[in-house]
């Protein structure tokens, strides 16, 4: 059964890369990185910034961008032990009920 795990830009801009994390320690296979729309906007607004954040946002979004031009919906991040995917979530809403 794959975990989904929704980002924030957090995930994209204080962590390490991406294909650095240690995905293992999480112990869920496969794991799936859910970016939605609303964090795709705030990633696109940094790359107009400067330094390390623009720099992030630059590499985050030419992955989005390579995805969105082959009509993809998912990057592998790491491919096994455990998979990890980058799913785009264009049509997430919130639960009006999260209980």
């Amino acid at each position: 059964m794959e975990h989904l795990f929704i980002a924030d830009t957090n995930l994209f801009f204080e962590t390490q890369r991406l294909e650095d994390l240690p995905w293992a320690d999480l112990d869920v296979d496969p794991t799936v990185i859910g970016l939605t729309k609303p964090v795709q906007g705030e990633i696109d607004r940094h790359k107009k910034g400067t330094g390390r954040t623009r720099k992030r946002a630059l590499e985050t979004f030419k992955r989005v961008r390579t995805m969105l031009q082959n009509g993809e919906t998912e990057a592998v991040i790491r491919e096994a032990n455990p998979r990890v995917v980058l799913r785009l979530l264009t049509a997430a809403r919130p639960d009006p009920d999260p209980n």
